[in-house]
């Protein structure tokens, strides 16, 4: 047999989970794993029903689809292996056993691999297998080589090659590796030693080392780069240090101490002055006699002196008009800030926004939302992240393949079949599902017309007509009908049809004793009957004048003359509508029509719809209720869903039940009651787009809030803050910008940036 590698799993069964037909080249599998959780590779050899002496089959598998568990065979000749009961014929049902043993073709296949190298004696290597070529000129050989051939190459390559050598200046040099010594000298400095296949190289007495005592000569030392310590005063060369400063020359270079530095200066401060200038107006102060004062302004600069520390400060309180930017931080107990922020880094008292924290620091993360979190997303959306089983509306199965049948393997479990092969069809086996089975065939001797057919015959090319069918077999018996006939049954016979013409106006088909025909209508007396083409008029005649009118069942009134009015008797009130629908319409322009329920007018709901005075378009909806009690809350409305109430309007407005929350486009507007009056609760509003949000109160624009800020418009006014802090209020540094003034502030200011006061 020809020499193959196939792979072998220990311990690994299975079962079919799809019937194989004689000729079959696929099957299905219920696991391709076994108990190590090792995955069978192909090719492999497999036996089906290894049990059974009369259909075990040994096969080769020469491609796996592990999704699938779909095993396959490139060929026929995988099928009926040595080993197998039978050379061909064998099927094998669902269910049946798949097991992997040792067989006689691995052995087989390790020793036709092994005789590829040894001989069948065990003795020596193939020779084939090498190459014995003693100048190594085949670049692209793949056999091995020989001990001759790799002493003679390498011989021969030494004998041939020199060592190439360069250095750092000098030209380059060659040593013949088989004739030739190399020498490695020392240079300045340097020494070299051999010892036992090495060469040493090592610093000689002339270099100076970090931890030598070596005395330095005509040598420079880069101070920049080098570190000179412990100099002191007698270290320093005569000359270097000059102690009278009181006529050195611009040009003397030494080194001046510190008494000749403080005689100079003293010397030279009793003669100066400090000139000062505030832009207009220069001053000087004579710095040996002079005092310079440094004063503030009231309710604008304050000046405080601490040993030798100047500070300069705003007051407590300032009135001033501010122009431009003002950064910083801002604190005061009253007064009041106008303009815009242009940023702001945090709130001073944090806010849930969804129940998620929001000091201004940063983004929100809404659980459930754009971040993982607590909302519920138990259901069929949690189980689409993973294989929708049949309990949810999906399949369980993760894949399939071009010809699978999906069908009912338990209660609530889909499985699959594979495709079957050519001319099989489906049948159901013992166990109670489908499967693929080769259709029984067999040779027709002849075929005989039966009833309502004839022709027939035993050889050849049959052919079968049908007779003209009976009422018995479903026909009409007739092979003919005049135009514009209907067929009916009369009294002529049993399963008798007839066709009976209906080609003029008005004609109808009229039951009677002796079976239906065909007839118009006559017109009695009082009545007018005309009769067209697929239509019948029926007139009455000419009335008199109305005499009286009585009132019947369930209606009050009538009379005999003038306008005669019929009322409903209260016993008729509409109690209940069972069945259908309740529809009011009046088709006029300026029809306002109204529904009203209750005990009495003052004790009632009015559903009304008003429509325009020439027109009939609905313009406006009307819910009323009216109650002759001046109680707060009576006629409230309650608006309930699966018997839940959801909300409730009344005097106080309107009450959304607890828990409950309104949305927009499917978006929370949350928080608690009085959320929108007390501020005390989340509110969310989002739009989704980047263009903002527009307000407005009583249909006039008041701001704009987009993601460049808030804008309010001149009828929005300003921004206003009465809240009372604390003495000290600080806001960082680039927290915004005050647009407009005056701005008055109470309290202590500390500037971090920069603030202009006018």
């Amino acid at each position: 047999m020809t020499a193959q590698e196939t792979n072998l799993l220990n311990a690994f069964e299975t079962t079919l989970t799809g019937t194989i037909g004689a000729s079959d080249l696929t099957m299905t599998v219920n696991s391709v794993v076994d108990s190590a959780s090792n995955t069978l590779t192909a090719p492999c050899y497999l036996v089906l029903n290894p049990d059974s002496a009369t259909n075990r089959e040994v096969v080769l598998v020469t491609s796996i689809n592990s999704g699938t568990k779909t095993l396959t065979l490139d060929n026929v000749n995988k099928r009926y292996l040595t080993g197998s009961a039978a050379t061909s014929g064998l099927s094998h049902a669902s269910g049946s056993v798949v097991r992997m043993s040792p067989l006689q073709q691995h052995i087989e296949d390790i020793n036709d691999r092994v005789d590829t190298v040894i001989n069948a004696a065990g003795t020596a290597l193939n020779t084939t297998l090498f190459l014995d070529e003693d100048d190594m000129t085949s670049n692209s050989a793949t056999k091995g080589v020989t001990q001759q051939s790799v002493k003679a190459y390498v011989d021969t390559q030494l004998t041939a090659e020199d060592l190439d050598i360069s250095a750092d200046s000098g030209s380059n040099i060659a040593i013949d590796l088989d004739s030739e010594v190399l020498d490695l000298e020392g240079g300045t400095g340097i020494d070299t030693t051999t010892g036992t296949n090495k060469v040493t190289f090592a610093i000689d007495s002339t270099v100076a080392t970090l931890a030598g005592s070596q005395a330095l000569t005509n040598k420079t030392i880069d101070v920049d780069s080098n570190t000179v310590s412990n100099i002191e005063v007698d270290n320093l060369k005569s000359g270097v240090l000059d102690t009278d400063l009181s006529s050195t020359a611009g040009t003397d270079t030494t080194l001046p101490s510190a008494k000749a530095v403080k005689t100079y200066v003293d010397a030279q401060v009793t003669a100066e002055d400090l000139d000062i200038t505030d832009g207009s107006t220069t001053s000087a102060v004579d710095l040996d006699s002079q005092t310079m004062t440094i004063q503030g302004t009231s309710n604008e600069v304050e000046v405080a002196l601490s040993s030798q520390t100047f500070t300069i400060g705003l007051p407590s309180s300032i009135t001033a008009n501010l122009v431009g930017n003002v950064t910083g931080n801002v604190s005061g107990t009253s007064g009041s800030t106008t303009g815009n922020a242009a940023t702001a880094t945090a709130l001073e008292t944090a806010r849930n926004i969804g129940g998620v924290s929001f000091d201004g620091t940063g983004n929100i993360d809404l659980p459930g939302v754009n971040t993982a979190g607590n909302q519920n997303t138990s259901g069929t959306a949690a189980d689409l992240s993973a294989t929708l089983d049949e309990t949810k509306g999906g399949t369980g199965l993760t894949s399939f393949t071009t010809g699978d049948i999906l069908y009912a393997s338990g209660s609530n479990t889909l499985a699959k079949l594979s495709i079957g092969s050519s001319g099989q069809t489906l049948q159901v086996s013992s166990g109670g599902i489908v499967e693929w089975a080769t259709a029984t065939t067999g040779d027709i001797t002849g075929v005989t017309a039966g009833t309502g057919l004839s022709g027939g015959g035993t050889s050849g090319t049959v052919t079968l007509n049908v007779d003209s069918l009976a009422v018995a077999q479903g026909g009409t018996g007739a092979t003919s009908f005049a135009d514009k006939s209907v067929i009916i049954t009369q009294d002529s016979g049993t399963d008798t049809l007839a066709a009976v013409a209906m080609d003029a106006d008005g004609e109808l088909l009229i039951g009677g004793t002796s079976g239906p025909a065909v007839a118009t209508l006559t017109a009695g007396t009082g009545v007018t009957i005309t009769n067209a083409d697929g239509a019948i008029t029926i007139a009455a005649p000419d009335v008199g004048d109305i005499t009286g009118v009585t009132a019947g069942t369930g209606l009050s009134g009538g009379g005999t003359t003038g306008a005669v009015t019929l009322n409903v008797e209260t016993s008729q009130n509409i109690t209940a509508l069972t069945g259908g629908d309740l529809t009011i319409y009046e088709d006029a322009n300026n029809a306002d029509v109204s529904l009203k329920m209750g005990t009495s007018a003052t004790e009632s709901l009015t559903i009304e719809v008003l429509n325009g005075g020439s027109n009939k378009t609905a313009e406006q909806i009307n819910f009323t209720t009216a109650t002759a009690s001046g109680t707060a809350d009576h006629g409230k409305m309650v608006f309930n869903v699966d018997e839940t109430t959801i909300a409730t309007i009344d005097d106080g407005g309107i009450d959304l039940a607890s828990g409950l929350e309104f949305s927009v486009n499917g978006t929370a507007i949350g928080g608690s009651a009085g959320a929108l009056i007390d501020g005390d609760s989340d509110f969310t509003l989002t739009d989704g787009v980047a263009s903002g949000i527009h307000y407005e109160l009583d249909n006039t624009d008041m701001a704009d809030w987009n993601q460049a800020g808030v804008v309010l418009t001149t009828a929005g006014g300003i921004f206003q803050h009465h809240q009372t802090q604390a003495a000290t209020y600080s806001v960082p540094a680039n927290t915004g910008a005050v647009l407009a003034g005056p701005i008055t502030i109470t309290g202590t200011i500390t500037n971090n940036g920069t603030m202009v006061v006018i």
